[in-house]
């Protein structure tokens, strides 16, 4: 059965770029997608999804640790060859970094920050404007709120600061909402039955949630 799917897994995998390659990938072209497995009843050993012969204990790395804290079961096995763990550690950066650094991205981590709402279709085609990025189990300030009580504190103390430094402030306020908002990696085959890289992100109404597509938020 281990020699089977490892097999599998090289036949899959075995036209992979090398890793200067998968580090020179820049973030406009398409990323070489490596397909996420479920991590249950794994083998220990003697399976890879990178190489052809497997060396040591099995290593599994989660795709979306973030956004279900452990419970989600998709991600990448390889053995224990240092190059196979940082080549899989390295795609898992790129794919996350190929998304932060878009407009975007930014645009929403804005909303998250200050609590604003987003649009989301229903399944009967309408457009609700109530929806949040985060769910309400805890209470949040917004960073709108937070710049707005410096401000007012820095003019009843006299305390004058360049506009250059707010700006940084709420810059580094909005970076720090990025962790809040769950963001989830799905692969999917499109009309061409390619295999495709999906970015949805969880919004939440009360106790409604919904995984809409990034580019529709």
């Amino acid at each position: 059965m281990a020699e089977e799917l490892q097999d599998f897994y090289y036949n899959e995998h075995k036209d992979k770029p090398s890793p200067e390659q998968l580090e020179a990938t820049k973030p406009d072209l398409p990323l070489y997608i490596i397909r996420p497995c479920w991590l249950t009843m794994i083998c220990g050993h003697g399976v890879c999804q990178l190489c052809k012969i497997p060396e040591g204990n099995t290593h599994t790395y989660t795709l979306n640790y973030k956004c279900y804290n452990g419970d989600d079961k998709r991600g990448f096995i390889v053995c224990g060859k240092p190059e196979c763990n940082l080549y899989i550690k390295t795609y898992i950066k790129i794919l996350y970094h190929r998304l932060y650094i878009t407009k975007k991205w930014q645009e929403l981590l804005v909303k998250r920050a200050n609590n604003s709402f987003v649009s989301v279709t229903r399944s009967n085609g309408s457009i609700e404007h109530d929806w949040i990025l985060c769910s309400n189990e805890t209470k949040t300030t917004s960073v709108c709120d937070v710049v707005m009580t410096l401000i007012l504190c820095c003019k009843k103390q006299n305390i004058f600061l360049p506009s250059e430094l707010f700006e940084y402030i709420y810059n580094r306020l909005v970076y720090l909402y990025n962790d809040d908002i769950h963001l989830i990696f799905d692969f999917v085959k499109n009309y061409n039955n390619n295999l495709c890289m999906n970015i949805l992100l969880k919004c939440f109404k009360g106790d409604i949630c919904k995984n809409i597509p990034i580019e529709l938020l």
